[in-house]
C-alpha cells in the first residue's frame, strides 16, 4: 500500500453530469436530498444543476425539472459545510448568470470550453473572480489536440486566472498513459491546481483517475454509481475506496458513499449496470466470493456491516475464511467499529411535499405540476408515464383532485379524479404531450370520451375501467385479510353498481355473499337475475334483510355506497367484535358509526385504489402493446407467419411477435391452435426455414 498524506479532492457531480442520464429530471427535492447525503459523507464540493450548466433550459438545451434558481435555493437551504456550484458553458450561459450564483450563495463555478476555444472562457473567468467565486476551467475534449497545443492552451487559461485547470476526457476514450501525459503537462506548464473529469466509455475512468492523482492532479470528478452522460463517469463509490486503499486523504467516508449510491441512485439506474456495494468491498479486500455466505452469517449474528467485516477479514486472511475467523473478527468489529463511519443520518432538510388533495391555483396549473412530477419520476426510472382520468365518486364534491402518483414495475401512474366532463377535458389537454399515455375511464359518456379523443394528439389515448380496478383491489384486499375466502360470510350493504360488482367478484372466489339495502328495497329479483347470467363458477348471490341474527353471523361487512353513509352505527353494533369492516371508497359508513368503532377499538378498513388501478393500467398497456407490436401477419423466408393471436391458415408458422419476431412457437392448425405430432411433420421444413431466418436476423441484422 502506498503511504502518503497528500489530499485528493473528490468533486461529486452526480446532480449535474448525472442529470444527463435522467433527461435533466433531478428535481429541487432530489438536490436537497443528495446534497444532504453527500455533505454527511464528507464531500466538500458538490456540483448541481442542468447537465449543460447555467441557462441551459432557457437556451433550449433540454428542459430541466427545476430552474437554476430553484436548484441553487435547494442547495443553499440544505448545505452548511460543503461548497456548491454549477457548470457554465460560454454561449449557453451568459455573463450575468454568474451574478445569480453569488446571490444564492454558491462558492464555485466550472467553466467548460472545447480545447480549441478556450479564449471564450476569458471574460467568464474574469467576471467569476471579480465576484469572489472559486473557478475551474474545464478543457473539454482535451485529447483533440496534440500535447504541444494542449500546453499552449493551458498557459492561456492560466493567464486568465482560473484556480483549477482540468483535463476533460469527454469521450471516455483516453488511456491511462495519455491521462498521465496531459496531467503532467498541466502540472508543469501552470501553477494552478490540476483536475480530471473523465467518462467511462472504455471502463477506464477509475484507472485514469489513479494515473491522474499519481501524476499530480488533486481534484477528481466522480458520480454516485458512475451515473452520467453516455457511459457515465468515474464511480464515486469505487474512487472513494481506491483512494483510501492507496493511502490518500479525501475526507470522504467510503462506507457512507456506498450507502448513498445504493439508496439514491440504484433505484434510478435499475435498467443500467451500476456499482454493487458488496462487490466493491470484496474487491478492495481481495475477498473471494466463495466465502460470502460465511461473512453474511457472521455479520447477521453480530449485527455488523458485512462490507466492513469483509474489509477487516481481508487484512488478515485472503485464502480461506472459516466461520470461527469470521465470528472472531465480527465480535471485534461490534466492539470497536465507529458507527458514524457508515451511517447516513436523517438529513435536516425541508423537503417539498406535493399536495395530493384538491387543485391549488387553476386546474391547468395543478395538472401541469403533477404531469411534471410524473415526467421527472418516469425519466429517473426509465418507465412510461400514465395519467388516468376518472369521475369522482363524491358527486357533491365540486373540485377535481389528484390523489396520488404511483410507480410500479411498468410505469408511473398519476390519477385525476375530476368533478365534471369539462374538467376531464382540461386535464387531458394540459397533460397531452407531457405524459406518454392518457387513460380515460370507460364510465364517461361516449360523447365525453369523444371530446377528449379529439383533444389529445401527442400522448397515446386509451380507455380503462376504473370500477374493474376498484373491484380487483377489494378482492385482493379481502384475500389478504382472510386465509380461506370460502369460509367467509360476506354482507355487502349498498345498492350500487360497485356493490353488485364487489359481491359478484367475491362470490366468484368462493365467498358466501349476501347483498342488503338499508333502505328496505326488495332486491331478490335482481339477485336472481344476476345468478342466472353469471357463470357456473362461484357461489350464488343472496339477497337478505338486515336482521340481527344475520349481522351477528357476518365475518365481513362491506359498505358499498361511497359518500352515501349507508352503514349506520346500529348495523355495525349488531355485528360481532371479530367482524371485519371494509369501506369501498370513502363515506359508506356514517360518521356516528366510525366514531363508535374508534371508541371501542374496532378497525375500519378502506380500499386503497392504487394496487387495483396499477393492475388495470398494466393490463391495458400490455394489451395495447400486443395489438400494436405483436399481432400481425407477414412473410419470412417465403413462409407465411402469424403472431399475437391471429388465426392463420393451416401450415402458417406462428411466431412470438410480428414487429420483432425472435422465436418460432409452432405451426397453425387453421382453427386457432397449433399442430402436434404427425400433423406437424409436413410443415417442419417451413418451420425450420423461419427459425433459421430469425436466427440470422438476430445475429446479423441492424434492427
Amino acid at each position: 500500500m502506498i503511504q502518503t498524506t497528500r489530499h485528493i479532492e473528490l468533486l461529486d457531480c452526480t446532480l449535474r453530469d448525472g442529470s444527463y442520464a435522467v433527461d435533466y429530471q433531478f428535481t429541487a427535492q432530489d438536490t436537497a436530498l443528495f446534497c444532504a447525503g453527500l455533505e454527511q459523507a464528507g464531500f466538500k464540493q458538490i456540483e448541481i444543476g442542468h447537465g449543460l450548466g447555467l441557462n441551459a433550459s432557457r437556451a433550449g438545451h433540454g428542459q430541466a425539472a427545476a430552474t437554476d434558481e430553484e436548484y441553487l435555493k435547494s442547495a443553499a437551504s440544505t448545505l452548511s459545510r460543503a461548497r456548491f456550484g454549477m457548470f457554465c458553458i460560454p454561449g449557453i450561459a451568459r455573463l450575468e448568470d454568474l451574478d445569480m450564483l453569488v446571490n444564492y450563495g454558491a462558492s464555485f463555478v466550472r467553466i467548460g470550453t472545447n480545447i480549441s476555444d478556450v479564449e471564450s472562457a476569458a471574460p467568464f473567468i474574469e467576471r467569476a473572480k471579480q465576484l469572489g467565486l472559486w473557478v475551474s476551467a474545464n478543457l473539454m475534449k482535451s485529447y483533440a489536440v496534440p500535447i504541444q497545443t494542449f500546453a499552449c492552451k493551458a498557459r492561456m487559461v492560466d493567464s486568465y486566472g482560473a484556480d483549477v485547470i482540468s483535463v476533460v476526457d469527454s469521450a471516455g476514450g483516453m488511456l491511462p498513459d495519455e491521462v498521465r501525459e496531459y496531467v503532467t503537462c498541466l502540472c508543469g506548464e501552470t501553477g494552478r491546481l490540476v483536475g480530471l473529469h473523465s467518462h467511462n466509455n472504455l471502463q477506464l475512468a477509475i484507472a485514469n483517475a489513479i494515473e491522474a492523482f499519481r501524476a499530480g492532479a488533486t481534484v477528481i470528478d466522480c458520480t454516485l454509481q458512475g451515473i452520467g452522460r453516455d457511459a457515465g463517469n468515474a464511480q464515486t463509490e469505487i474512487l472513494a475506496m481506491v483512494t483510501e486503499k492507496l493511502g490518500y486523504d479525501t475526507g470522504v467516508s467510503s462506507m457512507k458513499v456506498l450507502d448513498l449510491g445504493e439508496r439514491l441512485i440504484r433505484p434510478v439506474i435499475q435498467r443500467r449496470p451500476g456499482v454493487d456495494a458488496m462487490s466493491v468491498a470484496s474487491g478492495i479486500a481481495l475477498f473471494h466470493s466463495s466465502f460470502m455466505a460465511t461473512v453474511l452469517r457472521a455479520a447477521d449474528r453480530y449485527g455488523v456491516d458485512a462490507r466492513e467485516l469483509m474489509l477487516r477479514i481481508g487484512d488478515v486472511e485472503k485464502i480461506t475464511v472459516t466461520d470461527e475467523l469470521a465470528d472472531s473478527i465480527a465480535r471485534q468489529l461490534k466492539e470497536t467499529a465507529d458507527p458514524e463511519r457508515r451511517v447516513i443520518g436523517v438529513p435536516d432538510v425541508h423537503l417539498w411535499v406535493r399536495d395530493a388533495g384538491e387543485a391549488t391555483g387553476t386546474l391547468e396549473e395543478t395538472a401541469k405540476r403533477v404531469a411534471k412530477e410524473m415526467l421527472s419520476l418516469a425519466k429517473k426510472t426509465g418507465k412510461r408515464s400514465v395519467m388516468t382520468i376518472s369521475q369522482t365518486l363524491d358527486r357533491s364534491h365540486a373540485k377535481t383532485r389528484f390523489p396520488f402518483i404511483r410507480c410500479n414495475e411498468w410505469c408511473v401512474i398519476g390519477n385525476a379524479e375530476v368533478a365534471s366532463a369539462d374538467d376531464a377535458l382540461i386535464v387531458a389537454s394540459t397533460c397531452d404531450g407531457q405524459v406518454d399515455v392518457i387513460m380515460i375511464d370507460a364510465d364517461f359518456a361516449p360523447e365525453h370520451r369523444g371530446d377528449v379523443r379529439a383533444t389529445v394528439s401527442r400522448s397515446r389515448l386509451l380507455v380503462y375501467d376504473e370500477s374493474k380496478a376498484l373491484v380487483g383491489g377489494v378482492v385482493a384486499h379481502v384475500a389478504r385479510l382472510f386465509a380461506d375466502l370460502m369460509a367467509v360470510r360476506v354482507l355487502v350493504v349498498g345498492v350500487t353498481r360497485i356493490g353488485w360488482e364487489v359481491a359478484m367478484g367475491l362470490a366468484r372466489h368462493g365467498a358466501n355473499v349476501a347483498v342488503a339495502d338499508p333502505g328496505g328495497s326488495d332486491l331478490a329479483p335482481v339477485a336472481e337475475a344476476i345468478n342466472r347470467v353469471r357463470s357456473e363458477s362461484g357461489v350464488p348471490l343472496r339477497y337478505v334483510q338486515l336482521e340481527p341474527a344475520l349481522l351477528a353471523a357476518t365475518n365481513l361487512l362491506i359498505g358499498a355506497a361511497p359518500f352515501a353513509a349507508a352503514v349506520g352505527r346500529d348495523i355495525v353494533k349488531s355485528t360481532s367484535s371479530t367482524c371485519v369492516c371494509l369501506d369501498v371508497g370513502i363515506g359508506s359508513f356514517t360518521t356516528d358509526a366510525v366514531a363508535w368503532m374508534t371508541e371501542v377499538g374496532r378497525t375500519l378498513y378502506r380500499v386503497d385504489m392504487r394496487a387495483g388501478l396499477s393492475g388495470e393500467v398494466v393490463t391495458v398497456l400490455e394489451t395495447d402493446e400486443v395489438v400494436r407490436d405483436v399481432i400481425g401477419k407477414s412473410v419470412i423466408a417465403g413462409v407465411e407467419v402469424v403472431a399475437g393471436g391471429i388465426i392463420g391458415r393451416r401450415g402458417a408458422v406462428v411466431v412470438d411477435s410480428n414487429a420483432d419476431p425472435n422465436e418460432v412457437l409452432g405451426v397453425a392448425d387453421g382453427k386457432g391452435g397449433l399442430l402436434r405430432g404427425e400433423e406437424e411433420k409436413q410443415y417442419l421444413a417451413a418451420k425450420q426455414s423461419v427459425g433459421e431466418a430469425l436466427l440470422k436476423r438476430r445475429l446479423f441484422s441492424n434492427r
